[in-house]
């Protein structure tokens, strides 16, 4: 997996870019984490970065910044990349004095039972799908092993799965979605830009899918929308909150 790669690297990456370009290196670092990546038809490496404070994410998205910013890091990874940087699935922070700013929660209202399950997905974008399946009532195995697929959501009574992969790319590997059918398994493919643009389509096209018994009673408390950060454009006064995240969530 492309992205698991990237995750891995990530704070070596960060630090040696740091030293290295520290105009380029202080604004990942301060509020950047990789949320998506998947390989072009053209051989290059596409990395979708994650920003959740307002100045970073303006710098950032710069055509100019981003090309200096692949040529840096594309020998760190040993690739050929094309970045792009998008707001941060939970919304915006709004204190941005820390060096080391955390991210806003991804699994805000969800139990402890929920969150240790969410701790097995592989990215923030699969984090944010299933917090907002919990509280729709869906509870999701992760990295559900069919055969010798793995699958990143699983209901298995009801042998229906789903995958949140890549950015573009609206479908799988077609063996692998062979191999799936031939074990009776129905299993829906939504790309990482569909979960971070509309999350609750997404799980609404899931449920479609599914018999009412398949859904537990809501969870309760507060929809994981980020509570004390800032959405953009939302000109709400910001509460005051705790965050989670930065691997700790």
């Amino acid at each position: 997996m492309e992205l698991r790669r990237i995750i891995w690297a990530w704070d070596t990456l960060v630090l040696r870019l740091a030293e290295a370009e520290p105009a380029l290196g202080r604004p990942l670092r301060h509020s950047c984490r990789p949320i998506a990546a998947e390989r072009h038809l053209d051989g290059k490496l596409a990395v979708v970065l994650g920003c959740w404070w307002p100045g970073d994410l303006a710098y950032l998205a710069d055509p100019d910044v981003r090309e200096r910013l692949d040529a840096a890091i594309g020998p760190m990874l040993e690739d050929e990349i094309a970045s792009e940087v998008v707001p941060w699935p939970a919304g915006m922070a709004t204190d941005g004095a820390a060096d080391d700013l955390p991210a806003p929660p991804l699994l805000n209202g969800l139990p402890q039972a929920g969150r240790e399950a969410a701790e097995r997905c592989e990215s923030a974008l699969q984090r944010w799908f299933y917090a907002h399946a919990y509280t729709r009532g869906l509870r999701l195995e992760t990295q559900y092993v069919v055969e010798h697929y793995r699958l990143d959501f699983a209901l298995p009574r009801y042998r229906v799965g789903a995958e949140v992969a890549g950015w573009e790319a609206r479908h799988g590997p077609r063996e692998r979605e062979q191999q799936l059918g031939l074990h009776r398994w129905r299993v829906l493919w939504f790309a990482g830009k569909e979960v971070h643009a509309d999350v609750e389509r997404c799980v609404a096209d899931l449920l479609r899918v599914l018999p009412r018994e398949a859904t537990a009673p809501a969870a309760r408390g507060p929809r994981p929308s980020g509570s004390g950060y800032a959405r953009l454009g939302d000109s709400r006064r910001p509460r005051p909150g705790r965050n989670g995240y930065r691997e700790r969530r």
